[in-house]
């Protein structure tokens, strides 16, 4: 896939912007988060996200490497963009776009026209509370009730009587 191509497919996806960032890397966003980067001066390099499950398998694949500052983050790089068919193209970059969408807050999604107002996700099923496990009953031995011992309250401390200083008298 060329650049051009990459640019139309990624246009053609909705609430998606194109800039220019670093001097010379054409980024893809929605609401201002990169799904997909290309690099204008040859060899183009191209660099998208990928799943969590799939970060290790994609990066092992020939010609595919974690993305230099963005691997911590499961973004892979291709070398040589000639080696992928179209149809991976197309799969890895929209996956990388609804990965980037789907971390998005549902008003910005809202707002960026890409998910319907009012449709609310469906809840999650809460998981059954489980029994407390039946507690065993075993014999015991009667022991004779202890008695508690009364602790004697303190008397309060008396104030110690302190003498009162009498007026000096001045010469």
């Amino acid at each position: 896939m060329d650049v051009e191509t990459l640019r139309n497919f990624c246009n053609a996806l909705p609430a998606v912007r194109e800039d220019i960032k670093w001097g010379n890397d054409l980024c893809f966003t929605i609401a201002e988060k990169m799904f997909c980067v290309v690099g204008l001066e040859p060899p183009h390099r191209f660099s998208f996200k990928v799943t969590d499950e799939e970060f290790e398998e994609v990066s092992a694949r020939d010609g595919f490497i974690p993305a230099p500052y963005m691997a911590r983050n499961k973004w892979v790089s291709i070398e040589n963009p000639d080696r992928v068919k179209q149809k991976d193209w197309e799969y890895f970059v929209r996956q990388s776009y609804e990965l980037i969408k789907a971390n998005l807050t549902r008003k910005a999604r809202v707002a960026l026209g890409v998910e319907a107002p009012g449709v609310e996700k469906p809840a999650k099923a809460k998981p059954a509370k489980k029994k407390p496990a039946a507690k065993k009953v075993a014999a015991k031995k009667k022991l004779p009730a202890k008695t508690k011992t009364v602790a004697s309250k303190k008397a309060p401390a008396k104030k110690k009587a302190t003498a009162k200083k009498k007026p000096t008298k001045k010469k």
